[in-house]
Protein backbone atom coordinates (compact mmCIF):
# COMPACT_ATOMS: atom_id res chain seq x y z
CA UNK A 1 0.00 0.00 0.00
CA UNK A 2 0.55 3.67 -0.31
CA UNK A 3 3.30 4.53 2.36
CA UNK A 4 2.64 7.29 4.84
CA UNK A 5 5.72 8.92 4.22
CA UNK A 6 4.34 9.16 0.46
CA UNK A 7 1.33 10.70 1.12
CA UNK A 8 2.78 13.24 3.41
CA UNK A 9 5.12 14.26 0.39
CA UNK A 10 2.25 14.81 -1.99
CA UNK A 11 0.46 17.35 0.86
CA UNK A 12 3.44 19.28 1.64
CA UNK A 13 4.23 19.78 -2.19
CA UNK A 14 0.39 21.16 -2.87
CA UNK A 15 1.23 23.43 0.44
CA UNK A 16 -1.26 21.51 2.68
CA UNK A 17 -0.78 19.60 5.98
CA UNK A 18 -2.26 16.92 6.46
CA UNK A 19 -3.35 15.36 9.77
CA UNK A 20 -3.26 11.61 11.26
CA UNK A 21 -6.79 10.93 10.83
CA UNK A 22 -7.03 12.06 7.15
CA UNK A 23 -3.91 10.06 6.75
CA UNK A 24 -4.93 6.96 7.83
CA UNK A 25 -8.28 6.47 6.14
CA UNK A 26 -6.61 6.82 2.73
CA UNK A 27 -3.66 4.40 3.65
CA UNK A 28 -6.70 2.06 4.61
CA UNK A 29 -8.03 2.33 1.24
CA UNK A 30 -11.05 3.87 3.13
CA UNK A 31 -11.71 6.66 0.61
CA UNK A 32 -15.46 8.06 1.23
CA UNK A 33 -13.88 8.73 4.49
CA UNK A 34 -10.97 10.56 3.77
CA UNK A 35 -13.45 12.34 1.09
CA UNK A 36 -15.78 13.41 3.87
CA UNK A 37 -13.17 15.24 5.61
CA UNK A 38 -11.03 16.57 2.26
CA UNK A 39 -14.90 18.03 0.92
CA UNK A 40 -13.69 21.08 3.39
CA UNK A 41 -11.82 22.54 0.79
CA UNK A 42 -12.52 21.73 -2.87
CA UNK A 43 -9.24 22.34 -4.10
CA UNK A 44 -8.12 18.99 -2.23
CA UNK A 45 -10.15 17.27 -5.20
CA UNK A 46 -6.58 17.79 -7.10
CA UNK A 47 -4.53 16.31 -4.37
CA UNK A 48 -6.86 13.04 -4.69
CA UNK A 49 -6.01 13.19 -8.37
CA UNK A 50 -2.36 12.67 -7.40
CA UNK A 51 -2.57 10.08 -4.86
CA UNK A 52 -4.61 8.51 -7.46
CA UNK A 53 -2.17 8.82 -10.04
CA UNK A 54 0.60 7.43 -7.94
CA UNK A 55 -1.50 4.19 -6.63
CA UNK A 56 -2.08 3.67 -10.51
CA UNK A 57 1.81 4.08 -11.68
CA UNK A 58 2.45 1.43 -8.51
CA UNK A 59 0.36 -1.04 -9.52
CA UNK A 60 2.20 -3.89 -7.55
CA UNK A 61 1.72 -2.35 -4.03
CA UNK A 62 -1.05 -4.45 -1.77
CA UNK A 63 -4.02 -2.03 -1.19
CA UNK A 64 -6.82 -2.75 0.90
CA UNK A 65 -9.75 -4.92 -0.24
CA UNK A 66 -12.30 -3.23 1.91
CA UNK A 67 -13.53 0.27 0.54
CA UNK A 68 -10.51 -0.59 -1.78
CA UNK A 69 -9.58 2.09 -4.15
CA UNK A 70 -10.27 1.22 -7.62
CA UNK A 71 -7.40 1.68 -10.61
CA UNK A 72 -8.41 2.85 -13.95
CA UNK A 73 -12.08 3.29 -15.78
CA UNK A 74 -13.72 6.28 -16.94
CA UNK A 75 -15.66 8.83 -14.62
CA UNK A 76 -15.58 7.70 -11.57
CA UNK A 77 -14.24 10.82 -9.88
CA UNK A 78 -16.91 13.08 -10.07
CA UNK A 79 -17.14 16.90 -7.91
CA UNK A 80 -20.40 18.23 -7.69
CA UNK A 81 -20.61 21.86 -7.38
CA UNK A 82 -24.11 21.42 -6.97
CA UNK A 83 -23.70 20.34 -3.67
CA UNK A 84 -23.13 22.80 -0.38
CA UNK A 85 -20.59 21.06 0.91
CA UNK A 86 -18.72 20.68 -2.27
CA UNK A 87 -18.17 17.02 -1.84
CA UNK A 88 -16.03 14.64 -3.42
CA UNK A 89 -17.94 11.66 -4.90
CA UNK A 90 -16.30 8.66 -5.64
CA UNK A 91 -18.95 6.70 -8.15
CA UNK A 92 -19.15 4.07 -10.82
CA UNK A 93 -19.24 5.34 -14.41
CA UNK A 94 -23.18 4.71 -15.09
CA UNK A 95 -24.22 5.73 -11.34
CA UNK A 96 -26.57 9.11 -11.26
CA UNK A 97 -24.58 11.97 -9.56
CA UNK A 98 -27.93 11.66 -7.04
CA UNK A 99 -27.88 7.73 -6.53
CA UNK A 100 -25.96 6.54 -3.14
CA UNK A 101 -22.35 6.13 -3.13
CA UNK A 102 -21.09 2.59 -4.03
CA UNK A 103 -18.29 1.55 -1.72
CA UNK A 104 -18.69 -2.03 -2.80
CA UNK A 105 -15.05 -3.21 -4.31
CA UNK A 106 -14.24 -2.69 -7.81
CA UNK A 107 -11.13 -3.99 -9.71
CA UNK A 108 -11.27 -0.85 -12.10
CA UNK A 109 -12.09 2.49 -11.90
CA UNK A 110 -10.24 6.10 -13.81
CA UNK A 111 -9.12 9.51 -13.01
CA UNK A 112 -11.58 11.80 -15.34
CA UNK A 113 -10.38 12.65 -18.11
CA UNK A 114 -10.35 16.21 -18.32
CA UNK A 115 -9.88 16.93 -21.99
CA UNK A 116 -13.51 15.76 -22.57
CA UNK A 117 -14.67 18.01 -19.78
CA UNK A 118 -17.62 20.10 -21.75
CA UNK A 119 -17.10 23.90 -20.77
CA UNK A 120 -20.13 26.20 -20.35
CA UNK A 121 -20.26 29.44 -22.60
CA UNK A 122 -18.86 32.62 -20.70
CA UNK A 123 -22.07 33.97 -17.95
CA UNK A 124 -21.86 37.74 -18.00
CA UNK A 125 -22.17 38.47 -14.01
CA UNK A 126 -22.56 42.17 -14.97
CA UNK A 127 -22.61 44.64 -17.88
CA UNK A 128 -24.08 47.90 -17.83
CA UNK A 129 -26.51 48.93 -20.32
CA UNK A 130 -29.09 50.96 -18.92
CA UNK A 131 -29.59 53.94 -21.27
CA UNK A 132 -28.37 57.24 -21.10
CA UNK A 133 -30.23 59.56 -19.21
CA UNK A 134 -29.92 63.28 -17.52
CA UNK A 135 -28.26 62.75 -14.29
CA UNK A 136 -29.45 64.66 -11.29
CA UNK A 137 -27.88 65.55 -7.70
CA UNK A 138 -30.08 62.59 -6.43
CA UNK A 139 -28.18 60.02 -8.79
CA UNK A 140 -24.74 61.27 -7.29
CA UNK A 141 -26.13 61.16 -3.73
CA UNK A 142 -27.33 57.51 -4.33
CA UNK A 143 -24.44 56.33 -6.12
CA UNK A 144 -21.77 57.38 -3.14
CA UNK A 145 -24.10 56.03 -0.61
CA UNK A 146 -24.38 52.92 -2.36
CA UNK A 147 -20.62 52.51 -2.47
CA UNK A 148 -20.23 53.66 0.83
CA UNK A 149 -22.51 51.16 1.71
CA UNK A 150 -20.89 48.52 0.17
CA UNK A 151 -17.56 49.22 1.39
CA UNK A 152 -18.56 49.52 4.89
CA UNK A 153 -19.58 46.22 5.11
CA UNK A 154 -16.48 45.08 3.88
CA UNK A 155 -14.53 47.09 6.29
CA UNK A 156 -17.19 45.95 9.01
CA UNK A 157 -15.79 42.19 8.57
CA UNK A 158 -12.29 43.22 9.73
CA UNK A 159 -11.86 42.17 13.58
CA UNK A 160 -9.99 45.79 14.23
CA UNK A 161 -13.52 47.17 13.40
CA UNK A 162 -16.40 45.40 14.79
CA UNK A 163 -16.97 48.01 17.61
CA UNK A 164 -17.72 50.58 14.79
CA UNK A 165 -19.65 53.86 15.91
CA UNK A 166 -20.90 56.32 14.02
CA UNK A 167 -19.58 59.94 13.93
CA UNK A 168 -22.45 61.72 15.72
CA UNK A 169 -22.18 58.53 18.71
CA UNK A 170 -18.69 59.62 18.50
CA UNK A 171 -18.83 62.92 19.31
CA UNK A 172 -20.54 62.54 22.57
CA UNK A 173 -17.08 60.51 23.47
CA UNK A 174 -14.88 61.60 26.47
CA UNK A 175 -11.56 62.55 26.05
CA UNK A 176 -8.97 59.79 25.46
CA UNK A 177 -11.90 57.49 24.85
CA UNK A 178 -10.85 54.78 22.15
CA UNK A 179 -12.58 55.15 19.24
CA UNK A 180 -13.52 53.03 15.84
CA UNK A 181 -15.10 54.77 12.83
CA UNK A 182 -15.54 53.75 9.22
CA UNK A 183 -16.21 56.95 6.55
CA UNK A 184 -15.27 58.73 3.29
CA UNK A 185 -12.87 60.96 2.46
CA UNK A 186 -13.70 64.43 2.24
CA UNK A 187 -11.37 66.19 2.80
CA UNK A 188 -7.49 65.73 3.32
CA UNK A 189 -4.97 68.67 4.46
CA UNK A 190 -1.06 69.12 5.60
CA UNK A 191 -1.08 71.21 8.84
CA UNK A 192 2.40 73.69 9.52
CA UNK A 193 3.44 71.11 11.82
CA UNK A 194 3.30 68.72 8.95
CA UNK A 195 1.10 66.49 10.33
CA UNK A 196 -1.92 65.32 8.10
CA UNK A 197 -5.40 66.04 8.87
CA UNK A 198 -8.48 64.55 7.34
CA UNK A 199 -12.02 65.12 7.31
CA UNK A 200 -14.03 61.85 7.58
CA UNK A 201 -17.46 61.57 6.37
CA UNK A 202 -20.42 58.95 7.50
CA UNK A 203 -24.02 59.73 7.07
CA UNK A 204 -24.41 60.82 10.38
CA UNK A 205 -21.78 63.58 9.87
CA UNK A 206 -18.07 64.47 9.61
CA UNK A 207 -14.95 63.89 11.93
CA UNK A 208 -11.60 65.39 11.98
CA UNK A 209 -9.22 63.07 12.16
CA UNK A 210 -4.92 63.89 12.74
CA UNK A 211 -2.08 61.56 11.77
CA UNK A 212 1.19 63.03 13.27
CA UNK A 213 4.26 63.08 11.43
CA UNK A 214 6.21 61.27 14.15
CA UNK A 215 4.80 58.16 13.29
CA UNK A 216 6.99 57.60 10.26
CA UNK A 217 4.55 54.00 8.56
CA UNK A 218 1.17 55.63 9.94
CA UNK A 219 2.14 58.88 8.12
CA UNK A 220 3.45 56.80 4.67
CA UNK A 221 0.18 55.16 4.39
CA UNK A 222 -1.94 58.20 5.13
CA UNK A 223 -0.39 60.35 2.34
CA UNK A 224 -1.81 57.97 -0.07
CA UNK A 225 -4.92 58.54 1.00
CA UNK A 226 -7.15 59.90 -1.68
CA UNK A 227 -10.26 61.83 -1.75
CA UNK A 228 -13.88 59.62 -1.72
CA UNK A 229 -12.18 57.02 -0.64
CA UNK A 230 -13.79 54.76 2.07
CA UNK A 231 -11.54 53.75 5.18
CA UNK A 232 -11.79 52.22 8.45
CA UNK A 233 -9.49 53.87 11.56
CA UNK A 234 -9.31 53.35 15.12
CA UNK A 235 -7.55 56.34 17.59
CA UNK A 236 -8.09 58.27 20.56
CA UNK A 237 -10.66 61.34 21.16
CA UNK A 238 -8.81 64.43 22.05
CA UNK A 239 -11.66 67.24 22.12
CA UNK A 240 -12.89 67.63 18.36
CA UNK A 241 -10.28 65.52 17.49
CA UNK A 242 -9.44 61.98 16.82
CA UNK A 243 -5.65 61.12 16.91
CA UNK A 244 -5.36 57.96 14.53
CA UNK A 245 -3.16 54.86 15.82
CA UNK A 246 -4.25 52.84 12.76
CA UNK A 247 -5.59 52.97 9.23
CA UNK A 248 -7.70 49.91 7.44
CA UNK A 249 -8.89 49.44 4.17
CA UNK A 250 -11.24 46.45 2.88
CA UNK A 251 -8.76 44.88 1.17
CA UNK A 252 -8.50 41.30 -0.71
CA UNK A 253 -8.95 38.42 2.50
CA UNK A 254 -6.45 36.21 2.36
CA UNK A 255 -8.88 33.05 2.44
CA UNK A 256 -9.80 34.16 -0.78
CA UNK A 257 -10.29 30.55 -2.86
CA UNK A 258 -7.07 30.45 -5.61
CA UNK A 259 -9.37 28.09 -8.14
CA UNK A 260 -7.29 25.99 -10.66
CA UNK A 261 -9.25 24.29 -13.50
CA UNK A 262 -8.81 20.50 -13.86
CA UNK A 263 -8.27 20.88 -17.63
CA UNK A 264 -5.27 22.66 -19.36
CA UNK A 265 -6.83 25.68 -20.90
CA UNK A 266 -5.90 29.15 -22.33
CA UNK A 267 -7.10 32.63 -22.22
CA UNK A 268 -5.38 35.55 -23.81
CA UNK A 269 -5.96 39.29 -22.45
CA UNK A 270 -4.80 42.46 -24.32
CA UNK A 271 -6.21 46.01 -24.65
CA UNK A 272 -5.38 49.27 -26.94
CA UNK A 273 -5.07 47.66 -30.43
CA UNK A 274 -5.74 51.32 -31.44
CA UNK A 275 -6.85 50.31 -34.99
CA UNK A 276 -6.62 52.80 -37.37
CA UNK A 277 -3.79 54.69 -36.28
CA UNK A 278 0.06 55.23 -37.75
CA UNK A 279 1.16 53.72 -34.39
CA UNK A 280 -0.69 50.24 -34.97
CA UNK A 281 1.57 47.47 -34.70
CA UNK A 282 0.52 45.95 -38.26
CA UNK A 283 3.87 43.38 -38.75
CA UNK A 284 3.54 41.93 -35.00
CA UNK A 285 -0.39 41.38 -34.76
CA UNK A 286 0.49 39.39 -38.04
CA UNK A 287 2.73 37.43 -36.60
CA UNK A 288 -0.02 36.91 -33.39
CA UNK A 289 -2.45 36.05 -36.28
CA UNK A 290 -0.44 33.46 -37.92
CA UNK A 291 0.49 31.81 -34.52
CA UNK A 292 -2.94 31.57 -33.54
CA UNK A 293 -3.57 29.52 -36.42
CA UNK A 294 -1.05 27.09 -35.87
CA UNK A 295 0.68 28.81 -38.38
CA UNK A 296 3.63 29.78 -36.52
CA UNK A 297 6.30 28.55 -33.53
CA UNK A 298 7.37 25.53 -32.24
CA UNK A 299 5.56 22.36 -31.70
CA UNK A 300 5.02 23.13 -28.19
CA UNK A 301 3.82 26.70 -28.81
CA UNK A 302 1.28 24.95 -31.47
CA UNK A 303 -0.26 22.12 -28.60
CA UNK A 304 -1.02 25.52 -26.38
CA UNK A 305 -2.26 27.03 -29.38
CA UNK A 306 -4.66 24.33 -29.88
CA UNK A 307 -6.01 24.81 -26.01
CA UNK A 308 -7.00 28.63 -26.29
CA UNK A 309 -10.11 29.16 -25.97
CA UNK A 310 -10.71 33.05 -25.17
CA UNK A 311 -9.66 36.39 -26.04
CA UNK A 312 -9.88 39.19 -24.02
CA UNK A 313 -9.79 42.54 -25.47
CA UNK A 314 -9.72 45.75 -22.81
CA UNK A 315 -10.41 48.50 -24.38
CA UNK A 316 -9.56 51.37 -26.75
CA UNK A 317 -10.03 48.78 -29.58
CA UNK A 318 -9.72 51.95 -32.08
CA UNK A 319 -7.63 54.61 -31.98
CA UNK A 320 -10.99 56.85 -32.55
CA UNK A 321 -11.77 60.21 -33.67
CA UNK A 322 -11.22 64.05 -31.28
CA UNK A 323 -10.70 61.86 -28.94
CA UNK A 324 -7.48 64.65 -28.63
CA UNK A 325 -6.06 67.84 -30.12
CA UNK A 326 -4.15 67.30 -33.74
CA UNK A 327 -5.44 63.23 -33.28
CA UNK A 328 -5.53 63.79 -37.24
CA UNK A 329 -2.31 63.74 -37.77
CA UNK A 330 -1.81 60.42 -36.12
CA UNK A 331 -4.80 58.59 -38.01
CA UNK A 332 -4.02 56.17 -40.48
CA UNK A 333 -7.86 55.81 -41.22
CA UNK A 334 -9.64 58.96 -40.48
CA UNK A 335 -13.63 57.42 -40.35
CA UNK A 336 -15.00 56.10 -37.35
CA UNK A 337 -16.99 53.43 -39.51
CA UNK A 338 -13.92 51.98 -41.61
CA UNK A 339 -11.68 52.12 -38.05
CA UNK A 340 -13.88 49.51 -36.66
CA UNK A 341 -14.19 47.69 -40.25
CA UNK A 342 -10.39 47.13 -39.90
CA UNK A 343 -10.79 45.77 -36.87
CA UNK A 344 -13.18 43.23 -37.88
CA UNK A 345 -11.16 42.52 -41.03
CA UNK A 346 -8.04 41.42 -38.34
CA UNK A 347 -10.79 39.66 -35.90
CA UNK A 348 -12.23 37.76 -38.78
CA UNK A 349 -8.56 35.80 -39.19
CA UNK A 350 -8.62 34.27 -35.41
CA UNK A 351 -10.22 30.93 -35.23
CA UNK A 352 -14.21 30.81 -34.77
CA UNK A 353 -13.55 28.21 -31.94
CA UNK A 354 -12.06 30.98 -29.67
CA UNK A 355 -14.27 33.10 -27.93
CA UNK A 356 -13.70 36.94 -28.12
CA UNK A 357 -14.64 39.18 -25.21
CA UNK A 358 -14.62 42.56 -25.96
CA UNK A 359 -15.31 46.06 -23.83
CA UNK A 360 -15.04 49.84 -24.79
CA UNK A 361 -12.14 52.06 -23.89
CA UNK A 362 -11.56 56.00 -23.76
CA UNK A 363 -10.88 55.87 -27.26
CA UNK A 364 -13.97 53.94 -28.16
CA UNK A 365 -16.68 55.58 -29.84
CA UNK A 366 -18.75 56.07 -27.10
CA UNK A 367 -18.86 58.36 -24.26
CA UNK A 368 -15.80 58.70 -22.01
CA UNK A 369 -17.86 58.67 -18.32
CA UNK A 370 -17.85 54.89 -16.38
CA UNK A 371 -19.43 53.20 -16.62
CA UNK A 372 -19.42 52.78 -20.70
CA UNK A 373 -22.22 50.56 -22.10
CA UNK A 374 -20.90 47.96 -24.99
CA UNK A 375 -19.83 48.76 -28.27
CA UNK A 376 -22.18 51.29 -30.80
CA UNK A 377 -24.40 49.20 -32.72
CA UNK A 378 -24.12 52.11 -35.15
CA UNK A 379 -20.64 52.37 -35.50
CA UNK A 380 -19.07 48.64 -34.95
CA UNK A 381 -21.74 47.05 -36.53
CA UNK A 382 -19.02 44.61 -38.19
CA UNK A 383 -17.08 44.07 -35.20
CA UNK A 384 -20.84 43.31 -33.62
CA UNK A 385 -21.86 40.70 -36.17
CA UNK A 386 -18.87 38.30 -36.00
CA UNK A 387 -20.30 35.44 -34.58
CA UNK A 388 -17.58 34.64 -31.92
CA UNK A 389 -17.89 37.99 -30.56
CA UNK A 390 -19.18 38.96 -27.25
CA UNK A 391 -19.52 42.53 -25.98
CA UNK A 392 -19.55 43.75 -22.67
CA UNK A 393 -19.79 47.41 -20.87
CA UNK A 394 -16.67 49.08 -19.43
CA UNK A 395 -16.52 47.71 -16.19
CA UNK A 396 -18.07 44.03 -16.55
CA UNK A 397 -17.86 41.08 -14.50
CA UNK A 398 -18.02 37.45 -16.16
CA UNK A 399 -17.09 34.00 -15.18
CA UNK A 400 -15.57 31.51 -18.10
CA UNK A 401 -14.33 27.94 -18.35
CA UNK A 402 -17.28 26.59 -15.88
CA UNK A 403 -18.34 23.26 -16.08
CA UNK A 404 -19.72 20.30 -14.15
CA UNK A 405 -16.74 19.72 -12.38
CA UNK A 406 -15.65 23.10 -12.30
CA UNK A 407 -17.07 26.37 -10.80
CA UNK A 408 -14.72 28.90 -13.59
CA UNK A 409 -13.18 32.09 -13.13
CA UNK A 410 -14.60 35.55 -12.08
CA UNK A 411 -12.59 37.95 -14.02
CA UNK A 412 -13.53 41.55 -13.98
CA UNK A 413 -12.84 43.48 -17.07
CA UNK A 414 -11.71 46.91 -16.71
CA UNK A 415 -9.66 49.42 -19.47
CA UNK A 416 -8.14 51.47 -16.70
CA UNK A 417 -9.18 54.87 -17.70
CA UNK A 418 -8.92 55.73 -13.91
CA UNK A 419 -5.46 54.48 -13.99
CA UNK A 420 -4.16 58.12 -14.93
CA UNK A 421 -5.15 59.68 -11.97
CA UNK A 422 -4.02 57.32 -9.44
CA UNK A 423 -0.56 57.62 -11.62
CA UNK A 424 -0.66 61.36 -11.07
CA UNK A 425 -2.34 61.42 -7.81
CA UNK A 426 -0.60 58.95 -5.30
CA UNK A 427 2.76 60.28 -4.66
CA UNK A 428 4.36 56.81 -4.56
CA UNK A 429 3.06 56.00 -7.98
CA UNK A 430 3.90 58.88 -9.72
CA UNK A 431 7.90 58.53 -8.70
CA UNK A 432 7.78 54.78 -9.35
CA UNK A 433 7.27 55.08 -12.90
CA UNK A 434 3.19 56.98 -13.00
CA UNK A 435 1.05 54.93 -15.83
CA UNK A 436 4.05 52.86 -16.23
CA UNK A 437 3.32 51.22 -13.22
CA UNK A 438 0.13 49.32 -14.14
CA UNK A 439 1.18 46.75 -11.51
CA UNK A 440 1.40 49.12 -8.49
CA UNK A 441 -2.15 51.13 -9.64
CA UNK A 442 -3.76 47.76 -9.37
CA UNK A 443 -2.36 46.58 -6.61
CA UNK A 444 -3.58 50.70 -5.00
CA UNK A 445 -7.18 49.61 -6.57
CA UNK A 446 -7.70 46.13 -5.20
CA UNK A 447 -6.60 47.09 -1.23
CA UNK A 448 -9.60 49.70 -1.36
CA UNK A 449 -12.03 47.51 -3.81
CA UNK A 450 -12.74 49.92 -5.99
CA UNK A 451 -11.69 51.00 -9.39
Amino acid sequence: MISKERLVSIFLENNCLVDEELLDFIIRGDIVSATSIMQKDPELIYILDKILNYIKENKNNNYSQNNSLPETNDQNLIYNPNNSNNTILIQPTNSSINQPINTTPKTETTLLDYEDIETKPIKIIFSYNEPSQKRTTAHYIHYFTNRYKSLEKMLRTRLELHNTLSIIRIQEKKDNEPIVCIGMIYDKQITKNKNILLTLEDPSGFLKCVIKSTNKELYKLANEICLDEIIGLTGKKSGELIYVDNLLWPDVPLIKELKKSPDESYAIFMSDTEFGSKMFLEEPFMKFISWINGELGSSEQKEVVKKIKYIFLAGDLVNGIGIYPTQEKDLAINDIYKQYDEMAKYLKMIPQRISLVISPGNHDAMRVSEPQPTLSKEFAKSVLELPNVIPLSNPSWINFHSSKFFPGFDVLLYHGFSFIYYANTIESIRQAGGQERADLIMKYLLKRRHL
